[in-house]
This record gives C-alpha cells, structure tokens and sequence, in this order.
C-alpha cells in the first residue's frame, strides 16, 4: 500500500507500510497531519489511523471539570448566624 501526507498544504509521498509506520514511530508524523493511502476514499487525520501514533502523541480532549459546589450567599450565611 502507499501512504501519502499533507501538512500545511504540502504533501509529500507516495511511502509503503514500512516507511510510514517508521515515520510515525520516530514522531515525524503528527496527530493532525492529513494521511491518505491508495484505494481509501478520503483523507483523514493520523490520529484517526488506528495503531498508527503512540497514545502519547494523539490528543485527547481534556478530562470534565468536576462539578462545582455551590457558594453560599450572604443570605445563607445571614440565616445561619440569626438562629
């Protein structure tokens, strides 16, 4: 199969698997670099190829914030401290 890449509107190719995968292992291929090989119907992320990037390098949106308490008002204080 060959591989081609594209970033920043330069593409560069065509690589076989080995070439590829090596680019990939040495990080010379970034997450959000376009891919594309031959007999596929579109261009894609690096990051969507599976097995492709080492997990470090894909970028994982950042955890949910945890749920914040909430404050007490001056009126709430107020009544605690009018008992």
């Amino acid at each position: 199969m060959k591989w081609y890449t594209a970033r920043d509107g330069q593409r560069q190719g065509p690589f076989d698997d080995a070439t590829f995968h090596e680019l990939a292992r040495r990080g010379e291929l970034q997450p959000r670099d376009l891919v594309w090989h031959s007999g596929a119907p579109a261009w894609r992320e690096a990051q969507s190829v599976r097995g492709l990037l080492p997990t470090a390098a894909i970028e994982e949106p950042p955890p949910p914030r945890k749920p914040r308490k909430p404050r007490r008002g001056f009126s709430d204080c107020a009544r605690m401290y009018a008992s």
